[in-house]
């Protein structure tokens, strides 16, 4: 079992992390010694993502309707009512409270001190606050290794993670072949693929796999095909 990393969230995760935070981390304040200071800016940063949220809502409303009579102003049709001129935006009360600048940095900060306090942190505290994800279950016979490469002249530079599984398998053939080549069993992260082309000084592309490995044995399931341009490096012709 494992824990997705925290990465990145989109606008609309971060306004749920806002919640929970302002909902659930007053109960754990004492234990963690967070400050009333601190506190204070996660509640101000809950109330404003919420106005803002709304604001960013009817602006788009009210653009929207903007846009549609500035275009039946400029171009018609003639038979188009411009009666109703569009209202304004009503963006409501904004909060009383200081506007706080960089919430997500805030928050980041914040995780790393609980993270980093071993007497009362815990898993469960971790997903309750939602700084961490649920765990994965890892299935080894339903396990699917990713794979992708980059490549630059004489050298494939492969990439596959590992999450779960360190060691892969790694084949490749030339597109539109049909027979697959092992080429070696690479662990960690990354393998620098130095590829002798079939046709010397000649570029070619090239299709590649990755298999997870575990305990010498290959795993079932291959990665999906990733492909590239291979550049080899020139060889001078041989002397005569």
């Amino acid at each position: 079992m494992e824990h997705q990393d925290y990465g990145n969230k989109t606008k609309e995760e971060w306004d749920a992390q806002y919640l929970v935070l302002h909902e659930k981390l007053p109960a754990l304040a004492a234990a963690f010694g967070l400050s009333s200071d601190l506190m204070d800016t996660i509640h101000a940063i809950y109330f404003w993502s919420v106005w803002l949220s709304n604001a960013q809502n009817q602006s788009g409303t009210s653009d929207k309707s903007l846009t549609a009579f500035t275009d039946t102003f400029s171009t018609g049709p003639a038979s188009t009512s411009t009666v109703v001129i569009p209202a304004p935006a009503d963006f409501g009360t904004a909060p009383t409270s200081a506007c706080p600048a960089d919430a997500q940095g805030i928050v980041k900060a914040l995780r790393i001190t609980m993270m980093k306090n071993k007497a009362n942190w815990t898993v469960a505290i971790g997903e309750l606050l939602t700084f961490l994800t649920p765990e994965i279950p890892f299935n080894q016979a339903t396990f699917i290794p990713d794979g992708d490469a980059k490549t630059s002249i004489g050298n494939i530079a492969v990439h596959s993670s590992v999450k779960f599984v360190k060691t892969k398998n790694l084949y490749a053939r030339v597109t539109g072949t049909n027979t697959w080549i092992f080429i070696r069993t690479f662990t960690g992260a990354h393998y620098d693929y130095h590829r002798v082309p079939t046709t010397p000084n000649t570029a070619e592309s090239v299709d590649m796999i990755v298999y997870g490995v575990i305990n010498n044995v290959q795993l079932a399931n291959p990665s999906a095909i990733f492909t590239v341009l291979y550049q080899p490096q020139q060889m001078p012709p041989p002397v005569v």
